[in-house]
């Protein structure tokens, strides 16, 4: 998607961002206020990530230009580093992984009641989990979506973890192989 427009996250000044489309914005930002309000499981992928992080009070990192690939989409070009125990970890059983890359933007702040559970060789935030975990919420800066549909294991394994979590809603939180 575009650029998150700076403003929502209390940037002041110059900013490196690209186009921005406020009212998209602020829609995805009520969108994840709302499901959090009705207790639904948000999965968000890339600007989605972006968007959980500003949406409970986090900012971005406006320009990270080495994050633009120049391989096609369905080729990984970097590894993430995946936290021990986390969701996103255990849901794809693994702590590295090889991911695709096309934002260049990321988080700089973290939102209170999150924590980062991915990173790039180059520090860069790349997964984040609200720590409650009640409802999930989740955001990778990769795309799983397009890795999956070249049959990356990881990635399916990603999506059936989130489905298998929205279809256990209100049973125990606590068993995290069900993301």
């Amino acid at each position: 998607g575009s650029d998150i427009n700076p403003v929502l996250y209390r940037h002041r000044g110059p900013h490196a961002a690209g186009q921005v489309y406020p009212l998209v914005d602020q829609f995805y930002l009520d969108l994840i206020q709302a499901a959090d309000a009705l207790k639904l499981p948000v999965f968000g992928i890339c600007k989605g990530l972006q968007a959980l992080n500003v949406a409970f009070g986090g900012t971005l990192h406006q320009d990270l230009p080495a994050h633009v690939q120049d391989r096609p989409m369905m080729q990984p070009s970097h590894r993430v580093r995946l936290k021990e125990g986390s969701l996103v970890g255990n849901a794809v059983d693994a702590s590295v992984l090889e991911v695709n890359s096309f934002h260049h933007q990321a988080v700089k702040d973290l939102a209170p009641g999150f924590e980062a559970v991915a990173f790039g060789e180059d520090g860069v935030i790349e997964a984040l989990e609200r720590q409650d975990q009640d409802p999930v919420m989740v955001g990778v800066q990769w795309h799983p979506e397009i890795l999956a549909k070249q049959r990356d294991e990881a990635s399916r394994r990603l999506f059936e973890a989130f489905v298998r979590r929205c279809g256990n809603r209100g049973q125990d939180a606590s068993d995290l192989s069900e993301m």
